[in-house]
């Protein structure tokens, strides 16, 4: 029987494959989220007790019971963790704690932002959430082997530190994300994060029929959603009709094998499901004021 190093050693050998495992986002569209801004992070041990009174909160905090008790009030419900698990205080919501002797916990604020800058944010919790459904767990080793991380960086201070800190606080966010119940989580949140969300699901659905004529129906059946929501969720998300969301997935495809490929642009149409050379010419320069041949002569070095 293969013992626990054997099967350990066999996972890192299966890592190795010719499929890249990270992947650029196959179009602008696609590429589009929602990250955290950190504001503080905080590893505390409180020797003796104490209590932090009632306060209302301007951003997101997290915090996460390494060990010790700790109890808190928000809205009015009170509730207790236990090591391992965590809160995810809302904006808005009314907080108060109390932290037992000897407790020890990880704690940090942030606010959201959208890249590409959008106008609206939505929310990281959904509307009417209790606070009971604000409880996360994580791996305890595996968050306070994070906060050692960003601690150690701060430590160093090299020309890099802060960015090296910023990508360890998002992975650790992501951690507590993923602890969360899912039905806490804000529709829009999800429609800008996960993988299962709209934007992804679009994002698949264009990459499996680019070669395909998809109709506004197509698209609305393959997705099992309304016509009206199909293309209100494209407005608020891209700013454009499912259609034009499809062409512009046809013509980042068309620009990458123009580029890369040695396709004559009458094969390139025929891959991308245009009928004719003339009418993928005629969307190409539509997208991007160049004719496919014009691209090809300034983007080839």
């Amino acid at each position: 029987m293969a013992g626990p190093n054997s099967e350990r050693k066999a996972a890192y050998r299966n890592c190795f494959s010719a499929e890249p495992i990270l992947r650029k986002a196959d179009s602008d569209f696609a590429a589009g989220r929602i990250l955290p801004r950190f504001k503080r992070l905080a590893l505390r041990k409180y020797p003796q007790g104490n209590m932090v009174p009632p306060h209302r909160h301007l951003d997101y905090e997290a915090v996460l019971l390494c060990s010790g008790a700790y109890r808190f009030r928000i809205n009015g419900i009170e509730m207790e963790l236990t090591p391992g698990e965590g809160i995810l205080v809302n904006i808005g919501d009314q907080h108060e704690d109390w932290r037992g002797d000897g407790a020890k916990f990880i704690g940090f604020s942030f606010t959201l932002e959208a890249f590409p800058a959008t106008n609206g944010i939505p929310a990281l919790l959904a509307p009417g959430v209790s606070p009971q459904e604000q409880r996360f767990r994580i791996d305890l080793k595996e968050a306070e082997g994070l906060a050692r991380k960003i601690y150690e960086e701060e430590q160093r201070q090299t020309v890099f530190s802060r960015l090296i800190q910023e990508a360890i606080s998002l992975e650790l966010f992501w951690r507590i994300i993923q602890g969360l119940p899912r039905k806490s989580l804000s529709t829009g949140f999800l429609d800008n994060t996960a993988d299962g969300s709209f934007r992804a699901r679009l994002s698949r659905l264009f990459q499996d029929h680019i070669e395909e004529v998809l109709t506004l129906d197509d698209i609305a059946k393959q997705l099992g959603i309304s016509r009206t929501s199909l293309t209100n969720k494209c407005n608020e998300l891209f700013h454009m009709s499912p259609g034009k969301a499809f062409c512009r997935c046809k013509m980042e495809r068309a620009g990458y094998l123009l580029v890369n490929t040695r396709l004559t642009v009458k094969e390139i149409a025929g891959r991308l499901g245009y009928a004719s050379e003339f009418a993928f010419s005629r969307a190409f320069r539509r997208e991007f004021n160049l004719s496919p041949a014009e691209w090809r002569r300034n983007y080839i070095y």
